[in-house]
C-alpha cells in the first residue's frame, strides 16, 4: 500500500479524537474521510500532513515512516499538497504569487516558476487570471487557485479538508466535476475530508466512514450503500429507514424479526429474542397504487385475499414504481409471494425533491416508511398504495451476522 495508517491514536486531555485508526490508501486511489463534526476526521488529516503527532500508532508512505510516537516529519518534507476548507490565499498577493508561493520557498529558479504556475493555471482552468488578487475572484474561481497552489510543487499526496463547505449548492456540484477531472489529470493520490454524503459517494474510489475516532467502516460507495455495518454507517451513509425489531420465531435459514407490530422474514440463522435493525433504502420501496376501495385492479395480475404473503395468479406480476421508475416483478409457480415485502400503507407527507418526490408513508400498525420515486410519479396525501421491498434490498443490522435479507412483511 502507498500510505498506511496503523494504530493511530491522538488525545487531547482525556479525549482520544483519534483512537486505533487503521487504514490503507493505494497508489492514485481518491480516498474520503467521510463522518459528522467532532469525528475526527480533519485531526486525521493534519496528522498526515505533519501539523499534529501522534500518541501512538504510525503512519507510513511507501514503507518510510512519516509519523509515530516520538517522531513527526515536518511538513516540508512530506511531498504533500493541502488544500484548505476556507481556501486560505493571501489576500495581499496576486494570483500569481498566490501559487507561486510553494515554489519559492522550494527556491525555484524563476523560469521554472514562470512556466509551473502557467501549467497548473491552465490545469484548473485560470490562465488570464495572473494578476487578480483574491477579493476579485468567486468562490469557484479561489477554490480553484487553491488547488493550484497545492499543486504547484508537484506533491505526491494531495489533502483537501472540506474545500466545498463554504460554497452554495450549484456551485458545489459544479466544483465536485472539476475536482475530480483536476486529480485524475494530475494523477495524484488525494485524501479528501467531507461530511457530505453525496461529495464522498460521488467522487471517492474508497470511503472511510469514522465516528467517535473510530473508523467505522470502510469500503466503494456501492458497498457502503447496500451493506452498511451497523446502524451508524446506514443512517450516515444515505437516506434509510431503520426499523428496531426483535427476532420471534427461527425455522431452518428463515428468521421473523417484530419490528413494531409489522413482522419481517430475514435469512439468518439469528436465535429468538436477539436484538436486530431492519435497514429499507427508501429507492429500494416498490409501490403500486390501491384502487378507491382499497385492491388493486385485476388489470395487474393480482388477487389480493388478505393472507401472510397475498395470492397471485400464476405467471403473473404487478406494474409497480421503485425509486428506479416502474418495473414488473414476476413471481414463482403457484402464486406465492416468496421474496420482497408486502403491505398497505398511506402517504402522510410528501416533498418535492426536485429530481423525485419523497414521501412519508404510514404502513398497518403505525410503523413510518420514506418511499422515494421518480418525480413523474406524482401521488397526493392521503393516497392509499401497496409497497414491496425486494428480497435483495432488506437487510438487518445489529445482531445479525453480515447482512441479512427481507423475505416478506405479514400485515
Amino acid at each position: 500500500m502507498y500510505i498506511r495508517v496503523t494504530n493511530v491514536v491522538k488525545k487531547y486531555a482525556a479525549r482520544r479524537a483519534l483512537d486505533d485508526i487503521s487504514f490503507s490508501v493505494q497508489k492514485g486511489q481518491f480516498v474520503a474521510l467521510l463522518g459528522p463534526s467532532g469525528c475526527g476526521k480533519t485531526t486525521l488529516l493534519q496528522a498526515l500532513a505533519g501539523f499534529v503527532d501522534l500518541d501512538d500508532g504510525k503512519i507510513e508512505r511507501d514503507s518510510v515512516v512519516i509519523s509515530a510516537k516520538g517522531y513527526t516529519m515536518p511538513p516540508e518534507e512530506r511531498r504533500i499538497g493541502m488544500v484548505f476548507q476556507d481556501f486560505a490565499l493571501w489576500p495581499h498577493m496576486t494570483v500569481f504569487d498566490n501559487v507561486a508561493f510553494g515554489l519559492k520557498m522550494q527556491r525555484v529558479i524563476k523560469a521554472d516558476i514562470l512556466r509551473r504556475v502557467g501549467e497548473v493555471l491552465e490545469t484548473v482552468h485560470m490562465t488570464g487570471y495572473e494578476r487578480y488578487f483574491p477579493h476579485q475572484l468567486s468562490g469557484g474561481q479561489k477554490q480553484r487557485i487553491a488547488i493550484a497552489r497545492a499543486l504547484a510543487p508537484s506533491p505526491e499526496v494531495l489533502l483537501m479538508d472540506e474545500p466545498l463547505s463554504s460554497l452554495d449548492a450549484k456551485l458545489r456540484e459544479e466544483m465536485r466535476w472539476e475536482i475530480l477531472r483536476i486529480v485524475h489529470e494530475a494523477d495524484i493520490t488525494t485524501i479528501y475530508v467531507t461530511h457530505d454524503q453525496m461529495e464522498a459517494l460521488s467522487m471517492a474510489d474508497h470511503i472511510v466512514v469514522m465516528n467517535q475516532g473510530k473508523v467505522e467502516q470502510e469500503g466503494s460507495a456501492p458497498q457502503l450503500y447496500h451493506e452498511p455495518a451497523s446502524v451508524f454507517a446506514a443512517d450516515f451513509l444515505g437516506a434509510s429507514n431503520l426499523w428496531p425489531g426483535v427476532v420471534v420465531a427461527q425455522s431452518g435459514d428463515v428468521a421473523t424479526v417484530d419490528c413494531g407490530g409489522v413482522a419481517v422474514e430475514i435469512v439468518s440463522h439469528a436465535a429468538i429474542h436477539t436484538h436486530v435493525t431492519v435497514m429499507i433504502r427508501p429507492t429500494d420501496i416498490v409501490a403500486w397504487k390501491c384502487e378507491a376501495s382499497g385492491t388493486e385492479s385485476n388489470h395487474h395480475g393480482l388477487d389480493w385475499h388478505g393472507t401472510t404473503s397475498g395470492t397471485l395468479r400464476d405467471g403473473f406480476g404487478v406494474d409497480a414504481v421503485s425509486g428506479w421508475g416502474t418495473s414488473r416483478f414476476g413471481y414463482g409457480a403457484g402464486g406465492r409471494m416468496v421474496s420482497g415485502l408486502i403491505s398497505p400503507a398511506y402517504i402522510k407527507r410528501r416533498a418535492f425533491l426536485g429530481s423525485v418526490w419523497q414521501y412519508y408513508m404510514v404502513m398497518k400498525n403505525n410503523p413510518h416508511l420514506t418511499l422515494e420515486v421518480r418525480h413523474n410519479e406524482e401521488w397526493y396525501v392521503g393516497d392509499s398504495l401497496k409497497v414491496m421491498v425486494p428480497r435483495d434490498r432488506c437487510h438487518a443490522l445489529g445482531a445479525v451476522e453480515g447482512s441479512a435479507q427481507c423475505s416478506e412483511i405479514i400485515g
